[in-house]
């Protein structure tokens, strides 16, 4: 297998592993949270993991179980191994500085697991594990073996689980066969020590990375498992449903650490999952790890999260504490030393989840020092969706030619051809009767939706084909022979085969009395929200919003909608709330229709009115510092 077809594996599986660094750090971590929930005597052990000084006194309970519920490459794996090891190792004496002077007391080794669907992996790390292992540390003077953990080749989200719940068998239904096809982990018969005892006393994990789009043979599949049938929400991650099984598999008293990118706390599909993490956790530690760049390929922030099982029946965790820590990591420099410098804060328990709703560090902090947004809570305040309908734009599906498209039809014209959105040059060639260019509509891109305005010369066109505008092709032979080049893709298409529409016609037109009437367009995505005030008629693509009056509602002026949206307030509400995607933030239509408005005010409305309908004919960075100076009192 060369390297290509590695990388597409890898791509498909959502496979991308640990760097040693980071498995180093959160193996350290979670030792550590282990060793503050043992005792000694009744006592607390003290956090580190160091030997007392009698040598009969044992800092580790007998045979801990660790678990890595998709262990990859077994980098986590490894770096718990020898971290354990290591901790077992005597300090250097007075004389001895940086050697090891004594030999360490024999103890239980603790059991190790990994589980991997990747039976190539399996392979790999069941064969050269020992010897990789005796290479990371140097203990031939020590009587100390790291203990070798056992890799699984197995499904850890089909096949029943400890519970009862999970009791009915999934393995006549398993995922969809394809490159992650594995036999379901039945996890009682597979680990019964474990499931005896009540479950993993650590699981550490790096989930793989996998969201719905384009996957969604995958995703229907662990639908209809007992983890499925519990847990599914539309479109959400394989993370979720990995962490979801860990909090299943792991002890009351146990502790978890896992990394993942932080946008998924906040996404809609979570709230199930946050709602377990509030109810069935104590939080210990929320590591912050920025845009750094750990993971080849993968963009945004990510963070490594550690936390503890509550015991049954209570919402507390056993003997933890009652304050959980943040900290931030230094995207620069070696990741060990960040780590070891970075600022630690504490919070109360119950404000952890509140706080790492917020998408970077120094939303963080904003959380827990500034709250965004206070018009929100008071008693006059709205939503945005109670007076104004918010859309998405057209789907033309597809605008271009791409080169995914060209790959699979190679005979259709080159990557970059309009189909249904049209340079002007395009558009001329066509050579449109008087009657088929009344099918031809203004089209802009998010790049042209800036903030107050909208460019206001189109540099494409739409053919608004719709079975209102176009219900016959053969009433439009000049775009009929245009399209005729693209018949084989726009046929395979879901509402074509299905008979819904003609297979001319844009995919989902939307209602153009949307784009013909004046609205406030917004783009989804960006490093900060851009809203633009749009009186004369425009049509824009999938990736904008559309925001209109609501007919059975007295709304406030579209313009004073605008100046709310591009205010300073507003991009922090989004700021904290939004999905992070690398750089850039993700506003959906479902956040949009929560943004809180204020209470109106007549004489306020009128001077900004004004003010927006003046930055929409001619931008001037002076109006906008205005406009912000006119809102700011609204967000205080």
């Amino acid at each position: 297998m060369n390297r290509h077809e590695i990388a597409r594996r890898k791509r498909a599986l959502g496979q991308f592993f640990t760097p040693p660094e980071l498995a180093r750090q959160m193996a350290r971590g979670l030792w550590e949270d282990w060793q503050a929930g043992q005792s000694v005597d009744g006592a607390a052990l003290p956090t580190s993991l160091t030997p007392p000084t009698s040598p009969t006194s044992s800092n580790l309970s007998a045979g801990p179980s660790l678990l890595d519920p998709a262990c990859g490459d077994g980098a986590l794996l490894r770096a718990a191994a020898e971290e354990w090891a290591r901790r077992l190792q005597c300090p250097a004496g007075p004389d001895n500085p940086g050697e090891v002077v004594a030999t360490a007391p024999a103890r239980p080794l603790p059991r190790l697991s990994g589980v991997e669907c990747d039976p190539m992996l399996v392979t790999r790390c069941r064969s050269l594990w020992p010897a990789d292992l005796a290479m990371g540390l140097d203990l031939a003077r020590e009587s100390i073996t790291p203990p070798t953990p056992f890799v699984h080749w197995g499904d850890a989200l089909t096949g029943p689980g400890f519970d009862d719940a999970d009791a009915r068998d999934d393995s006549a239904d398993p995922r969809a066969p394809g490159p992650g096809f594995a036999p379901p982990i039945d996890w009682k018969v597979t680990f019964p020590t474990e499931a005896a005892g009540g479950g993993f006393d650590l699981i550490l994990g790096n989930p793989p990375y996998l969201r719905e789009r384009g996957h969604r043979a995958l995703f229907e599949s662990l639908a209809r498992t007992s983890l499925g049938r519990r847990w599914q929400q539309p479109r959400m991650d394989l993370a979720h449903y990995f962490l979801h099984r860990a909090l299943d598999l792991l002890k009351p008293g146990g502790c978890l650490a896992f990394v993942m990118s932080v946008y998924w706390t906040r996404a809609d599909s979570a709230a199930p999952l946050l709602e377990r993490l509030r109810t069935e956790t104590q939080p210990l530690e929320w590591i912050h790890l920025g845009n750094r760049d750990l993971f080849p390929g993968v963009q945004g922030h990510h963070a490594v999260f550690r936390l503890r099982r509550c015991l049954a029946g209570s919402t507390e965790a056993a003997g933890g504490p009652q304050f959980a820590r943040l900290r931030t990591v230094d995207t620069s420099g070696p990741l060990e030393a960040a780590w070891q410098a970075a600022e630690v804060r504490t919070l109360p328990v119950n404000e952890f989840f509140d706080a790492i709703l917020e998408p970077t560090a120094h939303r963080v902090r904003l959380a827990i020092r500034h709250p965004v947004a206070p018009v929100a809570s008071r008693p006059d305040a709205g939503v945005l969706e109670e007076e104004f309908e918010v859309r998405q734009g057209i789907a033309e599906n597809p605008p271009r030619i791409t080169r995914a498209q060209r790959r699979t039809w190679p005979d259709l014209p080159p990557v970059g051809t309009g189909v249904f959105v049209l340079t002007t040059d395009e558009l001329r060639q066509l050579g449109l009767s008087p009657a088929e260019e009344t099918l031809v509509r203004p089209y802009h891109r998010p790049q042209a939706i800036q903030r107050y305005h909208l460019a206001p010369q189109p540099v494409e066109w739409l053919l608004y084909l719709t079975r209102q505008t176009a219900p016959r092709l053969a009433e439009c032979p000049a775009i009929a022979r245009h399209l005729a080049r693209f018949q084989s893709l726009l046929e395979v298409r879901r509402e074509v085969t299905r008979g819904l529409m003609g297979w001319w016609h844009l995919h989902w037109p939307r209602e153009e009395r949307l784009f013909q009437q004046p609205k406030v367009l917004g783009i989804q995505m960006g490093t900060a929200p851009r809203f633009a005030f749009v009186p004369q008629p425009a049509y824009t693509g999938f990736s904008t919003h559309v925001i209109v009056p609501r007919s059975d509602t007295a709304s406030r002026p579209l313009p004073v909608l605008t100046a709310l949206l591009n205010s300073q307030g507003a991009h922090d509400w989004f700021a904290a709330r939004a999905k992070q995607r690398g750089v850039k933030f993700d506003l959906s239509g479902g956040l949009l229709r929560r943004f809180p408005l204020p209470a109106r005010d007549a004489d306020q409305e009128q001077a900004i009115e004004a003010l927006v309908r003046q930055a929409a004919r001619q931008p001037d960075p002076r109006l906008d510092q205005e406009l912000d100076r006119l809102v700011r009192p609204w967000w205080s």
